[in-house]
């Protein structure tokens, strides 16, 4: 149930992603302007995995997620404001 949970709430995020467009924000670039991660969600699927950071600094709060393919070494990251 919880991994069900967390799949719906990943899947969420990936898809209103596009509706509030911001500038490209790296979880990196996000560590080095001092937020500091607070919580990790390792979820992992079939040919693929996805880790999601919640980083926070002061008030702020960001959600990153990295998606690590097993097919090949790409991966990718997205950040965005909740």
């Amino acid at each position: 149930m919880k991994k069900l949970f967390s799949t719906i709430i990943v899947s969420c995020f990936l898809l209103g992603g596009n509706v509030y467009a911001e500038e490209e924000i790296t979880i990196n670039s996000l560590l080095q302007e001092g937020y500091k991660i607070t919580k990790e969600i390792f979820v992992k699927y079939e040919f693929s995995s996805l880790k999601i950071f919640t980083l926070k600094k002061g008030k702020n709060i960001k959600i990153c997620s990295v998606k690590v393919s097993t097919s090949s070494v790409n991966y990718y990251s997205t950040c965005m404001t909740p």
